[in-house]
């Protein structure tokens, strides 16, 4: 999967998939439009208060890069697999 590295490409890609259900997208919208208020000059509650998500949310990705939402989104889909998804050995320990 390619991540888009810039405000313009994250706001081009939103808009290439609005309404194809994928909801890694969801996550991208919201990034783009938190960077996008913040450059407004508007701080994180304000922020939060606008989109309507939790302060805590807005935090996360105050000071995240695209490139580092990119790694936390791929790190929250492998979590939401689980441990079932993990491939054991035979002799059923675990290798990262």
């Amino acid at each position: 999967m390619i991540y888009p590295t810039t405000l313009q490409s994250i706001d081009m890609l939103v808009w290439l998939t609005e309404g194809s259900g994928e909801s890694i997208l969801t996550g991208w919208k919201m990034f783009s439009e938190i960077k996008q208020l913040k450059a407004t000059g508007l701080n994180k509650s304000q922020t939060a208060r606008h989109l309507g998500i939790n302060v805590k949310t807005v935090s996360r990705y105050w000071n995240v890069d695209a490139d580092g939402f990119a790694e936390i989104r791929l790190c929250l889909a492998d979590q939401a697999e689980g441990p079932d998804s993990v491939e054991r050995p035979e002799d059923g320990t675990e290798h990262g």
